[in-house]
């Protein structure tokens, strides 16, 4: 946490780095390494768009895989849950590549294929909340094995519902609305076929 707020403060001329090419600078090694290769899945790259050269595409992947890890600790700011997820898991040692790699191309193949490539753009861009969540939801119920009904109808009440909408609108880092959002994904996609 202090080498990331010695290199922020650093950061101050020229182009800043981004928060994610800070902590690629710092907490550089496998599990950034896996990040950067799973940034090019096909499916991913279809549901995110092009890549982002401030590394944004990275970061929601790590977001992903921290709230879903670790949902149960999280406290804001987002940015440093994200800094100690990936220094914590640097070398993979708490979550392996095989296991991470099923976890997140598993569910984006998924999401792709029954929700299509603007799943995670309810408007116009990629809305992080939604990613998360949505994201969240399905892993969690691609746990129990797999889905084979359309999850057009759960997905669609998701967005109508007024607690999940404010939970990807507003102040979505709060601790509350990151588990009100976390929590009615999850809800939504248990019992599917």
């Amino acid at each position: 946490s202090s080498q990331f707020a010695i290199f922020e403060r650093l950061n101050t001329t020229s182009t800043s780095l981004s928060p994610q090419e800070i902590r690629a600078a710092i907490y550089g090694g496998e599990f950034n390494s896996l990040l950067e290769d799973l940034n090019t899945n096909a499916d991913w790259r279809e549901l995110f768009g092009k890549t982002n050269p401030r590394k944004r595409d990275q970061e929601l992947i790590l977001r992903f895989l921290a709230l879903h890890y670790g949902i149960a600790a999280y406290r804001p700011p987002m940015k440093e849950f994200l800094n100690d997820f990936m220094r914590r898991n640097r070398y993979l040692q708490i979550y392996p590549e095989a296991e991470i790699r099923s976890l997140f191309e598993g569910t984006m193949s998924l999401i792709l294929e029954k929700l299509g490539s603007k799943a995670f753009k309810p408007q116009r861009a990629v809305n992080a909340a939604l990613l998360d969540s949505l994201s969240i939801g399905i892993a969690g119920r691609l746990d129990k094995g797999s889905i084979c009904s359309d999850l057009r109808r759960e997905y669609e009440g998701l967005l109508n519902d007024e607690s999940f909408r404010i939970a990807i609108y507003a102040g979505t880092a709060q601790s509350d609305n990151v588990r009100t959002r976390v929590s009615l994904a999850i809800d939504a996609f248990a019992d599917v076929e």
